[in-house]
């Protein structure tokens, strides 16, 4: 039977395994030097690819905004060309007023806005300023040929005005700079006013 050693105190005169350094694992040799400039490759590479998403990340952000900025253009687009078809077909004197006046108020707000767009770097298509929307134009069409053309009319006129009232505020809340808000805060006003125009003729 081994001799038991009775100090309580044994384990702590033990001498204790050196403990291996984390940059043990390179080696000591002259490929150490190989062996650091790989890491710093290899750093420099991730540093790289994380810039990179990171990039790709605003660009997108960029893009979200600026879609949102051309939709309002594109709204503008599809309220003009209703409010023609009120200025060419309808008999009502009010109804081709409110028309008109819209026409004219968003032609002039559109060359502004386009204007606000290209000084921030976003140039508007001709196929973005000539978006119809053809379900309406088709109930329209229908509308004339039934006799119901005033109802019909108004009723796509409030729908764009509204339509188009949304895309200026969900495109205010992605403006990048204050030029962008405050010919958005012109746009959403003036919408405002025909929106409650034209209230008032569907209620005549």
């Amino acid at each position: 039977m081994p001799p038991q050693n009775n100090d309580q105190f044994y384990f702590l005169n033990q001498t204790a395994a050196p403990k291996k350094s984390p940059l043990s694992i390179l080696p000591s040799n002259g490929n150490s030097f190989k062996s650091r400039m790989l890491l710093v490759v290899g750093g420099a590479i991730i540093v790289i690819i994380i810039l990179i998403i990171v990039f790709s990340i605003l660009g997108n952000l960029g893009k979200g905004n600026n879609s949102k900025l051309v939709s309002v253009l594109e709204n503008q687009s599809i309220v003009m060309d209703i409010a023609n078809q009120g200025i060419k077909n309808s008999n009502d004197q009010p109804t081709v007023d409110l028309s008109t006046t819209i026409d004219n108020v968003l032609a002039s707000d559109q060359n502004t806005y386009i204007n606000t767009l290209i000084i921030n770097g976003i140039k508007p298509t001709k196929n973005q300023l000539a978006v119809k929307n053809l379900i309406i134009d088709k109930n329209i069409t229908i509308a004339l040929g039934n006799g119901t053309f005033q109802n019909t009319y108004v009723s796509a006129l409030q729908k764009s005005l509204n339509q188009y009232k949304i895309a200026i505020k969900t495109a205010y809340g992605g403006a990048k700079n204050k030029s962008q808000k405050i010919e958005l805060t012109t746009l959403y006003d003036n919408v405002g006013k025909f929106i409650d125009a034209a209230a008032k003729l569907q209620s005549n």
